[in-house]
């Protein structure tokens, strides 16, 4: 950055240069496409025009779509021609579609105020279906949205998630606390958009969920365990998620202000990394009322435990990038770094001089610029991304990098991320905290501030099949 101050619209317009910058391979940032190249691009071949042209998939074949649609029938015969909720799961399997899809799917087809859905009511639908969603990408969008959009908001996997407490055994447990349920939401929601989304925009293109490993996740589920599914559905990601939260909101008002935020991670983080997350750096409802919400609160924790996440990499280059021109420049790293300096004065640990780290951190990243770092500089190396927001943003890693030098790591299996040995760690920590003789008193706990009344059954039930479902 640098002194100059641009307009929100100029901000938006530079942010958006550096997401895209970072998508492109290296060479790609300095160089032009030669005459052969825009040759190329002018004349794409037959299976390019094939994999582009449909945006909604390939059409399925008339035989495959009658072959469907002569299975849904059998079925409808089968039950006098009234299927309702219960039946959904065979009419998705005989459309050739994930089974756990069924509650978006009835909810899609259904017209009537009654239960039930007779073939005439399918066979209109599925007209309608198979003339606007091809590939299972397309299909998923088409069923959540009712085929009214081409795209994915945070409110359209409410039903599907919901089905997947009530009917799920492994969230058995869950089905019976009506209070967290919207907080599992939320919480499976916010990291689906964290990880699916590849812009900041809150909504999600049939593209981007095709290259996204979502359905793979949601058919996984039919048969694991949704703590095997660490990317999105793990309750156990979940739990740690939520506790947090529940530690910061003391009075239990379901938002965060700037001082609850500050006093996270023993208050590691700097007054001024707090003050930009709240300036509506990443998030503009943060600076409206300067407060955090849930799912705010969600995204701040997947990026402050895993730096080396491409989104997480994007949100502390927002806050780091104190006027929003694509730059971090020298100057607003010695503002970030003098208030871990100040942090740290007092703990015997020796700090570099600013120009030395400088320095050094030239010499690990090497910036296509001398005198300032870009989004696409720090995406080169998402470990070194990690180091460098460390050293600026959590004086306690700050510290705890000091005595360690900064290694690459492969960090493409997301099975052995930051983010799942964090949560590994912590849920661990706080099963062994979770003692029987401590049970009651957290429950009774939790249950005044929420100013709930719930049988002692349902709660013995609870700890019955999850010990550590309260906190």
């Amino acid at each position: 950055g640098n002194s100059d101050t641009l307009t929100s619209e100029e901000i938006e317009e530079k942010r958006n240069e550096s997401s895209f910058e970072a998508l492109l391979p290296n060479e790609l940032n300095s160089l032009t496409l030669d005459k052969m190249d825009i040759l190329e691009e002018a004349n794409p071949t037959s299976s390019d025009i094939s994999r582009s042209h449909y945006f909604h998939g390939i059409p399925l074949s008339k035989k495959e779509s009658c072959s469907s649609l002569d299975d849904v029938k059998e079925l409808f015969h089968k039950y006098n021609d009234r299927v309702d909720l219960s039946h959904m799961e065979e009419i998705c399997l005989a459309s050739k579609l994930c089974p756990l899809w069924k509650q978006p799917l009835y909810n899609c087809i259904s017209t009537s105020v009654s239960n039930f859905i007779d073939f005439n009511e399918f066979t209109n639908w599925w007209k309608k279906f198979k003339e606007n969603a091809y590939d299972e990408a397309s299909r998923f969008v088409y069923i959540l949205t009712n085929g009214s959009r081409n795209f994915l908001v945070a409110d359209d996997f409410e039903a599907l998630m919901q089905d997947l407490i009530e009917t799920l055994p492994s969230l058995s447990f869950l089905k019976e606390a009506n209070t967290f349920h919207q907080a599992y939401i939320k919480t499976v929601t916010a990291r689906i958009f964290w990880t699916v989304c590849h812009s900041w925009k809150k909504h999600i293109s049939i593209a981007e969920l095709r290259s996204s490993n979502l359905l793979k996740a949601i058919r996984a589920l039919e048969k694991v365990d949704v703590n095997e599914e660490r990317e999105f559905f793990s309750y156990e990601h979940f739990y740690v998620i939520y506790y947090n939260f529940y530690l910061l909101d003391k009075d239990k008002k379901n938002y965060l202000t700037p001082f609850d935020l500050s006093l996270y991670s023993n208050c590691a983080l700097t007054n001024l990394v707090v003050e930009r997350i709240f300036s509506g750096a990443v998030s503009p409802n943060c600076s409206m009322k300067q407060i955090m919400d849930y799912i705010a609160f969600v995204n701040f924790l997947l990026a402050e435990v895993d730096k080396c996440h491409p989104k997480s990499i994007e949100y502390w280059f927002r806050i780091m990038d104190l006027n929003g021109d694509g730059r971090i420049s020298f100057d607003e790293m010695e503002r970030f770094y003098n208030e871990i300096v100040a942090n740290v004065v007092n703990m015997d640990v020796d700090t570099l001089i600013f120009n030395n780290l400088v320095n050094m951190l030239k010499d690990m990243i090497s910036p296509h610029s001398p005198t300032y770092f870009t989004l696409s500089d720090l995406k080169r190396s998402p470990s070194l991304a990690r180091y460098f927001f460390d050293t600026f943003t959590n004086w306690m890693k700050h510290i705890a990098q000091e005595s360690c030098k900064p290694v690459r790591r492969n960090v493409a299996n997301s099975r052995f991320s930051d983010w799942n040995r964090y949560c590994k760690s912590k849920y661990e920590i706080l099963r062994a905290k979770l003692s029987n003789n401590d049970k009651e008193t957290l429950v009774n706990e939790i249950l005044n501030s929420l100013n709930l009344v719930m049988k002692k059954e349902i709660i013995s039930a609870i700890f019955q099949s999850c010990e550590l479902f309260f906190f």
